[in-house]
């Protein structure tokens, strides 16, 4: 969804990151179009699509089981996903997995990585 609504100059920031209680997390930063706060609630139901002339025109072909399915596939493994949102400045979704440490082992975890968009001919 962050390349499906980040536009030409937008950025994007994946990061991976060793959180309490033995927790993963995976965050996704897009500059892209954002969720207007109303259509925040609903956003993880299943066949729940944002319709508004800006996400019909990036994403004209979805159907709305995206994140529903992201969101069921990551609770089934014991984490979630959860979503903020500023309309017009963009959107972070982060992903939550339950990680396992052989014995007494403890990691700190922290991956960055950053993509300047841009069309390519």
């Amino acid at each position: 969804n962050a390349l499906k609504f980040t536009t030409e100059g937008g950025q994007i920031i994946v990061k991976v990151v060793s959180k309490p209680r033995e927790l993963l997390e995976i965050r996704v930063t897009d500059t892209g179009i954002g969720i207007k706060e109303e259509d925040l609630g609903g956003l993880f139901r299943e066949f729940k699509k944002i319709v508004n002339p800006e996400t019909l025109k990036l994403n004209p072909q979805g159907n709305g089981l995206g994140l529903w399915i992201s969101r069921s596939m990551a609770k089934a493994m014991g984490g979630d996903m959860t979503v903020s949102s500023v309309y017009g400045k963009g959107s972070t979704f982060s992903v939550y997995f339950r990680k396992e440490l052989g014995g007494n082992q403890r990691r700190r975890i922290s991956i960055v990585q950053r993509w300047n968009y841009s069309k390519t001919s």
